[in-house]
């Protein structure tokens, strides 16, 4: 109380001085005047921004409700962005000219995942996450584990995918390597040792994947013609409807021989001479090419192969 009090009084002295300013100096208004009148003109002022900061808000509001589109929209641009880029001459001429420069100075080999080399290009490890995610496998096959880089990849997606296998196998595969993997990938990784189409080895697979319907088999190990059929016939029995085998570095059919890196396969002995023939002489399978559309740099054009039914 005493300290309204106060408050009163005060407000009341200088009240008293306004008038006694006002009667001396003749002023027409008094300083309260002239500050209450200021106080109304930025309560206004205030007032109105504040009314034309909600206005532009809103316009905002309703112009982002306009521009914002459906997953099944945008999905729809898209692989019409996509068609474009793989539809334009221009690109194409560029992509090839792109690959052939940067696999000079071996593009492919300068990436790695979660420590570990993985030889393949983002455009193509992006790909595989895309197929994968689409058509869960439950097992994972890859032919050629090298430095192990795609194997800890798949070991990540099946954190989101149901996978239960990830099979690795290669002629030879380095104890120190099959440490660091089995460390990372646990249980669920088995690799084996030993030539990708040998009998004895294609049998065990059956055995012990007999009760598994989703594969994803992926061969990236010897790339002449022969090899890469016989696997193609081999593992494409494992595949049922929907699933995919990817025969890997197909893009050796469309580039120079590699000279820098002088290999057994060459244009006429390749990967995508396999493929040609296997689709030829099996009619249940067709490639993706759909899956190429917005590739830059991919090691696998017309590698990526599907069952129909």
């Amino acid at each position: 109380m005493p300290k309204l009090i106060n408050r009163f009084n005060f407000l009341f002295v200088i009240l008293q001085l306004d008038i006694w300013i006002c009667i001396n100096f003749n002023c027409g208004k008094s300083i309260l005047y002239y500050f209450i009148c200021t106080l109304i003109k930025y309560y206004f002022r205030y007032h109105i921004k504040k009314c034309n900061s909600h206005k532009k808000l809103n316009q905002l509001n309703k112009s982002m409700k306009k521009k914002i589109i459906s997953l099944n929209e945008f999905n729809q641009k898209k692989n019409r962005w996509k068609s474009k880029i793989f539809n334009s001459d221009k690109i194409r001429k560029l992509k090839k000219k792109l690959y052939i420069e940067t696999d000079k100075l071996n593009y492919s080999y300068t990436h790695s995942w979660l420590g570990e080399p993985i030889l393949q290009t983002p455009d193509d490890i992006v790909t595989q996450q895309e197929i994968i995610y689409k058509t869960k496998p439950e097992v994972i096959i890859e032919t050629g584990v090298c430095w192990g880089g795609s194997i800890l990849f798949y070991n990540m997606l099946s954190k989101i995918v149901p996978i239960k296998k990830i099979i690795g196998i290669d002629i030879f595969i380095p104890k120190t390597l099959k440490k660091r993997l089995k460390n990372k990938c646990k249980d669920k990784l088995i690799l084996i040792e030993g030539d990708s189409t040998g009998e004895d080895l294609i049998k065990k697979l059956k055995k012990n994947l007999k009760k598994y319907k989703n594969f994803y088999i992926h061969l990236d190990s010897d790339h002449r013609h022969d090899h890469v059929l016989k696997e193609l016939n081999l593992y494409s029995k494992f595949l049922n409807k929907n699933n995919y085998i990817v025969a890997d570095d197909t893009i050796v059919n469309e580039i120079p021989n590699q000279t820098h890196r002088p290999r057994p396969w060459n244009k006429n002995d390749n990967p995508m001479t396999a493929v040609n023939k296997f689709i030829k002489n099996n009619k249940n399978y067709k490639i993706d090419y759909k899956l190429n559309y917005n590739h830059l740099i991919s090691s696998s054009p017309g590698g990526y192969i599907y069952r129909k039914k």
